[in-house]
């Protein structure tokens, strides 16, 4: 095999493929971090503060959390079993990737029975597989299973903006217990960042000027749907653009001890409670602090 492969690959090729195998550059996916299983992973969730009864959205990254056995499927398993029957899982499933303003000039229906989750696998499995009830929102549409999976999403398509009154967002905060956990995904793209946006006098306008008109079909009803987009000049030098003010709000959580956090392989588990969230933006809004700018 050895003399095949001097004959088929050039020396100078073997030597550069030796040189970067030396170094570390090229090596198994599943060998380069831990391997976790489903216990782990609640153990994991456990240490990050979930219990059983919690209301969770949760944001994620497969990618980030390194190799899981039976992948998505057993995360999500592990996040069950950790909130328990009396527990409620949210997640997103925003059906558009790229441009918001591009989505919303050129889709005028859209139907949710089928619209893929760009949010990320673990949240697109979480949708096919396990989700019992979709939020009808054209942007911002979130996906549930539990409890309260239905009364949080239900009435969505009510809320022109994003994080409404009617939204699951704003409804969370509606229970003690609601929390938001990151599951490796970056700390600026938790969509939460954006909850008092509608619930206050914001001093930005973060909206796009226009109204946009879109119809929704799901589960055998056709809903007519009006709603904004966030203005992408604005929305160019926020929290998930920016890694300064990314950092900013990452330390503003850690340092006041309003997150636990949990490293997993390269990356980490976050858990941070909605009422600690919101009261969060609100305080750093009263001296001049957003995720706009810091």
């Amino acid at each position: 095999m050895k003399s095949l492969i001097r004959k088929i690959i050039p020396r100078n090729t073997r030597n550069s493929i030796k040189s970067i195998l030396r170094k570390g550059k090229v090596y198994s996916y599943k060998a380069s971090k831990t391997i976790i299983n489903k216990k782990e992973m609640i153990g994991l969730l456990r240490e990050a503060g979930v219990k059983k009864g919690d209301i969770i959205f949760f944001h994620s990254s497969l990618t980030a959390l390194g190799y899981v056995e039976g992948g998505p499927d057993v995360i999500i398993e592990a996040l069950k079993e950790a909130v328990g029957d009396e527990g409620t899982l949210v997640a997103p499933a925003y059906p558009f990737s790229g441009s918001a303003l591009d989505f919303a000039k050129n889709t005028k229906a859209l139907d949710l029975n089928t619209a893929k989750s760009n949010s990320g696998k673990i949240s697109e499995i979480f949708r096919t597989n396990h989700a019992d009830f979709r939020s009808l929102h054209p942007t911002h549409s979130c996906v549930a299973w539990g409890k309260y999976a239905e009364y949080l999403t239900q009435g969505h398509e009510n809320s022109v903006t994003p994080l409404g009154t009617d939204s699951p967002f704003r409804k969370m905060l509606e229970f003690p217990n609601s929390k938001i956990l990151i599951l490796g995904s970056p700390f600026g793209r938790v969509t939460y960042f954006h909850i008092i946006e509608d619930m206050i006098d914001f001093p930005l306008k973060v909206y796009y000027p226009e109204t946009f008109n879109i119809n929704i079909l799901y589960k055998n009803r056709s809903y007519d749907i009006r709603y904004k987009i966030h203005d992408p000049e604005i929305s160019s030098r926020r929290v998930d653009n920016n890694k300064i003010i990314e950092n900013y709000w990452n330390g503003y959580f850690e340092q006041n001890k309003l997150c636990s956090k949990v490293k997993v392989n390269k990356s980490f588990i976050y858990l941070i409670k909605c009422d600690d969230f919101t009261k969060a933006l609100k305080d750093n809004l009263s001296i001049g602090k957003t995720i706009y700018s810091v």
